[in-house]
């Protein structure tokens, strides 16, 4: 079978994990082509049935016109199958191409966009992705999801159960790596010291990072990871508990607003903004809990990755709650925006530390 890419994963550009897994993953391929939105110029063969070629865009705007401009070019190959990574502008060009090859669509939805109407409310340019994703997902002949919540969601867009394709992630095949978890905002982090070290170690080494009790927050400081509600929660927990930190790790354009909601609630010296990219795994294995409290999420790797490193997770009703975090079992599920519930859940964690921690190593 031979198959063509659109993608954005601009790891591919140089030898490392994501570059690896893709080859595992598609060494069974004919040929397999990877068209990447990107601005470096590359074009390679990284694997004899494998080529990984970039639009090579001067701006981001041009990603779909530079990959339509690729597929004129190779108007004259053979493809059977046409995949993209997301159901809005990589879908446009899979659905140009698989109509150029006279090849099957297939599209992957990893993200939120028909999770209510969330995405769509957004902004003025999200309304028109999100009707031309629900016509491309309806088009397409398979569509590959990664949660139960996005397949329930297609389903009630009408789409066939038939066509719909569901690759779980299981905690034991991840590989913690930051780069992974700002792939949605299009940047990498460092990746830190080896998955692979032995818990002792990490905790000897976290004693020179941070000796108090935190809970843990890795994201993107964007409005849908509401940042400001877990502030508003940790005020509430750590009036009780002046022991006890919130250490925020990520970057993003809300920073400054951020800081400013610290300061509203006096909680200077409380919660700490770190640096992205630097001892996330010690962070993670170190904290009582890791804190997500988004409004909307596609499957949530930071879930996977805390729960990978021994640590239950205290999140909102999105993405992956219910199917991989387990309210009770391996963390706490409460509802999106529920700043006292998120409170209570704190203190739960914090009067029996271990109890979830158990249940953890269990469930991984």
């Amino acid at each position: 079978m031979r198959v063509l890419m659109i993608s954005s994963e601009r790891q591919l550009f140089e030898d490392g994990q994501v570059r690896r897994r893709i080859i595992e993953q598609n060494k069974d391929l004919e040929h397999l082509t990877i068209l990447v939105f990107g601005k470096q110029l590359f074009d390679q063969m990284i694997e004899p049935n494998i080529r990984v070629v970039s639009t090579a865009s001067w701006y981001k705007f041009f990603y779909v016109l530079d990959a339509i401009h690729r597929l004129w070019y190779w108007r004259k190959d053979k493809f059977d199958v046409i995949t993209s990574q997301d159901p809005v502008e990589m879908a446009l060009v899979d659905v140009v191409a698989a109509r150029m090859f006279n090849a099957a669509l297939a599209v992957q939805d990893h993200g939120y966009y028909f999770h209510g109407n969330y995405y769509r409310k957004e902004s003025f340019l999200n309304f028109f992705r999100y009707w031309f994703a629900r016509w491309a997902v309806k088009r397409a002949n398979a569509i590959r999801v990664v949660s139960q919540r996005t397949e329930a969601a297609l389903i009630g867009l009408g789409v066939g159960q038939n066509k719909i394709v569901r690759f779980p992630l299981a905690i034991s095949s991840v590989i913690l790596s930051p780069s992974v978890i700002l792939s949605e905002a299009e940047e990498s982090g460092s990746a830190g010291p080896d998955p692979s070290t032995s818990s002792d170690y990490v905790q000897d080494d976290m004693k020179e990072i941070n000796t108090s009790l935190y809970f843990f927050m890795a994201a993107r400081l964007v409005p849908i990871k509401r940042v400001d509600i877990a502030i508003h929660a940790f005020s509430l927990f750590a009036k009780k508990h002046p022991d006890v930190k919130l250490l925020i790790q990520g970057r993003g354009p809300l920073e400054e607003r951020v800081k400013q909601k610290i300061k509203e609630f006096g909680l200077d010296g409380r919660v700490e903004l770190l640096p992205w990219g630097e001892n996330l795994e010690l962070h993670y294995a170190n904290a009582l809990a890791t804190l997500i409290t988004s409004d909307r999420e596609g499957f949530n790797m930071t879930a996977i990755k805390s729960l990978t490193c021994g640590t239950p997770v205290i999140m909102t009703d999105v993405g992956c709650a219910g199917e991989v975090v387990i309210d009770g079992e391996n963390g706490y599920v409460v509802s999106v925006g529920d700043v006292y519930a998120l409170a209570d859940r704190m203190e739960r964690v914090l009067q029996d530390p271990h109890s979830l921690r158990e249940k953890v190593e269990g469930f991984k």
